[in-house]
């Protein structure tokens, strides 16, 4: 029985380590707010034209609003962008009890999981820090997609970008 019962705990540890280096996270920028990070391996197009991701503000203070159970230093959201338009919308907010300033998100406890009654798609300053996000997934979404192609996967620029994601 005890056997089993280290061999479960040590699976689940693997799983977890696991889990945290999937995710590649990028700070993209950081103000007087906080820093803001992209998980670059989140992004994804989707059958609507639209790109999924990731992003993550760790705050440099403690934060509280009325929406939100609770006081947060973190928030995870992840997002739909228009890349056409730039016009994106987030539909699933969490938010965390500690700084996630590197990304690790498998830290703290969540205090609250949101998802918006109605998506509110937004064209946000390109100079702001989620516009700023914003720009760099559709670069990457375009970049990765005409990579897909047949006749581009071999180029240079192709090879370059695949060194660069590791």
């Amino acid at each position: 029985m005890n056997k089993y019962f280290i061999l479960i705990l040590i699976f689940l540890s693997f799983s977890e380590i696991s889990y945290s280096n999937e995710r590649k996270w990028e700070l993209v920028d950081e103000n007087s707010i906080g820093k803001f990070l992209l998980d670059t391996s989140s992004i994804k197009k989707d059958t609507n034209n639209q790109v999924k991701f990731i992003s993550l503000v760790s705050f440099n203070e403690i934060q509280s609003n009325k929406s939100i159970k609770g006081k947060y230093y973190s928030a995870q959201f992840y997002n739909k962008i228009k890349c056409d338009s730039l016009e994106s919308a987030w539909y699933i907010g969490q938010f965390y009890d500690v700084k996630m300033d590197k990304g690790v998100t498998n830290q703290g406890n969540v205090v609250d999981s949101i998802r918006p009654n109605k998506e509110r798609w937004m064209r946000l300053d390109s100079n702001s820090p989620n516009g700023k996000i914003n720009k760099k997934v559709c670069a990457l979404s375009l970049m990765n997609s005409t990579c897909e192609k047949d006749e581009h996967k071999n180029s240079l620029f192709c090879k370059d970008l695949k060194k660069f994601k590791k």
